[in-house]
């Protein structure tokens, strides 16, 4: 049986780059749920009770309230990878229904994730908003990861062939 071989060097420059910036916001997505779950871990997560600022302070004003805004701030990088890469990716020619599928989901998700995010504070701390934040962010990690693996998916031999 052949193997398929993956396309690492085999990516265009205008997938490349999507690819790059898939990527990135895969890895930031996934940062930003961890530094979310250390400041849960630490007792951090409920210590801003206001949104966007914490207790309408923009510099934070203990350690606590430090890890809680630089998961906001790593959430907000991410968010905006999300919607660059979802945009990116949207606008690549000839791409699988599948992948444009995917990377609009992750754009879609990633601003539901960020408003749960918000709604946590807004509904002193609901259990179902802070289960529904956790899993939302794990879900956009996921699309992302989904993102890279179809702009990296397999290519048969006869099209790597017809492409020489």
């Amino acid at each position: 049986m052949g193997s398929t071989p993956w396309i690492w060097g085999r990516v265009s420059y205008e997938h490349r780059t999507a690819l790059q910036i898939s990527a990135l916001a895969a890895v930031f997505t996934l940062v930003a749920l961890l530094s979310g779950s250390y400041a849960v871990w630490r007792e951090a997560g409920a210590i801003c009770a206001s949104w966007p600022l914490c207790g309408g302070d923009f510099i934070p004003q203990s350690t606590f309230a430090w890890i809680h805004m630089i998961h906001r701030f790593l959430s907000f990088v991410s968010i905006l990878l999300v919607l660059y890469a979802g945009h990116k990716v949207w606008r690549l020619p000839n791409i699988s229904g599948a992948l444009r599928f995917v990377a609009i989901a992750s754009a879609i998700i990633v601003i539901a994730q960020m408003l749960m995010g918000a709604a946590n504070p807004w509904t002193s701390f609901s259990e179902w908003a802070r289960a529904g934040h956790l899993s939302l962010a794990t879900l956009v990690w996921v699309h992302m990861v989904f993102v890279v693996a179809l702009l990296l998916r397999p290519v048969p031999r006869r099209e790597l062939a017809k492409s020489n």
